[in-house]
């Protein structure tokens, strides 16, 4: 079978591992009364993997020269891998380093607005599947994009000449003027705004007027 590469990447999330905290004792009850017990003797939590508190209690591998785990939200270089067998590959290894552990692999890709996206993969074909349909929703975004930006030019077709001129806000609150004096008339635009900012923005009005 062919190897299937995606535009993306791959990390190794780790569940199951939890920093032990030395100084920290959980307080439970019973019919007895209260029990202290030191955080090193808790187990790390384990959660359904794809859940949403999988996601938020996960680590990953580090891309450090000892590999140690970090959180995503670190800000701190992890692991990447290119190809799906490789990720898969090393997740088995560590799994048999660290058998308390549960590891799993991610896809890491752009989603249809261009912003980062973690899926759970299995397998190559999951992962071909996912950038599949990002791909089809980032066509459909595009052509939303593209039917919105022909209706505003037409809505505004003085903004080019404005744009020379003035800056982009200052450029779109001229042009909105301009479409309310084609709907309203100009003598009531007039009527509707002090003297001092109709003659501010008369130059400008008539600037767009010459095109």
């Amino acid at each position: 079978m062919p190897e299937i590469r995606v535009r993306g990447h791959y990390l190794v999330a780790v569940s199951g591992y939890k920093l032990r905290q030395s100084r920290t004792f959980h307080v439970f009850s019973t019919d007895e009364g209260h029990i202290s017990v030191p955080d090193r003797l808790l187990p790390a939590p384990l959660h359904e993997p794809d859940s949403m508190q999988w996601w938020e209690t996960i680590w990953v591998v580090g891309d450090n020269p000892r590999e140690r785990l970090c959180k995503l939200d670190s800000g701190k270089p992890y692991l990447r891998f290119a190809r799906f067998d490789d990720a898969l590959g090393y997740a088995a290894a560590r799994q048999k380093r660290f058998p308390r552990q549960e590891h799993q692999v991610v896809l890491v890709i752009q989603d249809e607005f261009d912003k980062p996206s973690m899926h759970l993969v299995r397998t190559e074909d999951e992962a071909a599947r996912i950038e599949e349909e990002i791909a089809q929703k980032r066509s459909e975004v595009e052509r939303l994009q593209a039917e919105y930006a022909r209706a505003r030019a037409a809505e505004h077709p003085y903004m080019p000449v404005l744009r020379e001129h003035f800056s982009r806000s200052r450029a779109w609150t001229l042009s909105d003027l301009v479409a309310r004096i084609k709907e309203e008339g100009i003598d009531a635009v007039r009527a509707s705004m002090p003297s001092s900012t109709w003659f501010d923005v008369l130059p400008a009005l008539s600037l767009a007027a010459a095109r």
